[in-house]
């Protein structure tokens, strides 16, 4: 795969200037991860997102603050004892941005992807709107937030950001009609078959965890496509336990 005829070879040195590259961590499969367009950004393009991506989390702690219901009168991110920064990760199409931030008063404490960042003089923060100093240059950002995405308007542009989560909901990789261990425990009773018919409410596995038998009841009628568990098996909470199919569709 090449990187095509718009990376200059002054652009090139983003490759040579990626982690991944530096770490050695490089395969056939580098620029599938990391396309040219995001390794061939010139400076300006990245100083511009990377000022925007600063911008929106400025602006979302400050929605944040505004939303809450306890603790009001503290700033945001407040410790009795200074730790870490706060962190909002954005994507900017393959381009991942985090900005660390503490507020000082007035003076905001940044870091850039987990580097230290020049430090910024906030003049006003709301939810749509941030005054910032930074690098020596005071400038207005507005910032419109749609469910997880943010979009912020300067002069020096636009750009369109995802927020990433701060705690994401784990997603469960399951085959349809799974039935999940709801605790870590000892599987003492397997109750059903590959291939039996089962009624709604009908015990089909007896875990104990606690000192306490917890049974998982089939949800509906159904059959027995798979029994991935024996008695004695010790088993992890999300763990398939059995796998219930439609008998109509079996």
């Amino acid at each position: 795969m090449t990187v095509g005829s718009d990376c200059t070879p002054e652009r090139l040195v983003g490759i040579l200037e990626h982690a991944d590259f530096l770490s050695g961590a490089t395969d056939t499969g580098f620029l599938d991860r990391h396309p040219p367009s995001e390794l061939c950004a010139s400076d300006d393009d990245r100083q511009v997102v990377i000022a925007h991506a600063v911008a929106a989390a400025l602006a979302g702690q400050a929605r944040n603050r505004a939303d809450a219901t306890a603790l009001t009168t503290l700033p945001s991110g407040w410790r009795n004892n200074a730790s870490q920064l706060n962190t909002t990760t954005f994507d900017s199409g393959e381009t991942a941005i985090e900005v660390g931030y503490r507020l000082n008063e007035d003076v905001v404490e940044l870091s850039i992807n987990g580097s230290p960042g020049d430090p910024a003089f906030l003049f006003e923060a709301k939810a749509n709107l941030v005054d910032l100093e930074w690098r020596g240059i005071r400038r207005t950002y507005l910032v419109a937030h749609h469910d997880h995405a943010v979009y912020v308007d300067s002069p020096l542009g636009s750009t369109a950001l995802i927020e990433r989560p701060v705690l994401p909901v784990p997603e469960i990789d399951v085959e349809p009609g799974s039935l999940l261990a709801p605790m870590p425990g000892k599987v003492v009773r397997v109750l059903a078959g590959v291939g039996d018919e089962v009624s709604a409410g009908q015990p089909l596995v007896v875990i104990e965890a606690m000192k306490m038998e917890h049974s998982v009841d089939a949800p509906a009628d159904g059959r027995v496509a798979a029994m991935p568990v024996s008695e004695g098996d010790q088993v992890d909470t999300g763990q398939t336990l059995t796998v219930l199919e439609d008998s109509a569709t079996s």
